[in-house]
């Protein structure tokens, strides 16, 4: 019990440092991007908007694993909880997906394009977020199924 309380802290530690460098990174781009003669130039508009987006679904993954991990150390492993948690997880990383897809349809992208059609470019990094999405949904299921058995095997002791 202690090796996994253990590593529920190290665990909750490195999310917590990553929402720090997640919001210390926004407010570093947030800065050197700023033109104060064009700041009411609509791509630096957009560019922030989307900048936006991106934290506030980052950050709010990370309270999602966050409470997921305070679940397992807690020794909750196979609630509802967890499952809607890992399903949450999933919708944001799809979020994410299509809104980086948007946000980088007409860019001029140099490497591997998966489709380009008349200058709109759509990235193989959309399969990342689709992959990992996936495993999210996965996971939800998975947890699902296990509150479901352990009802199941509650019943029969």
């Amino acid at each position: 019990m202690k090796k996994k309380s253990s590593l529920a802290k190290e665990l909750t530690a490195f999310l917590t440092v990553m929402l720090c460098g997640i919001v210390l990174n926004f407010i570093i781009v947030l800065y050197s991007k700023i033109n104060y003669n064009t700041i009411i130039n609509n791509k630096f508009i957009v560019f922030i908007s989307f900048q936006l987006i991106f934290m506030a679904i980052c950050i709010y993954m990370i309270y999602e694993l966050r409470y997921i991990i305070g679940n397992i150390a807690k020794g909750n492993v196979f609630c509802n909880i967890n499952a809607n948690k890992f399903n949450i997880i999933g919708k944001c990383m799809l979020t994410i997906g299509i809104l980086d897809t948007i946000a980088n349809i007409h860019s001029n992208i140099n490497g591997t394009v998966l489709i380009s059609i008349f200058g709109w470019v759509i990235k193989p990094t959309i399969l990342i977020y689709i992959i990992l999405a996936s495993l999210a949904f996965i996971l939800a299921q998975i947890f699902q199924d296990a509150v479901r058995i352990k009802k199941e095997n509650d019943l029969t002791i």
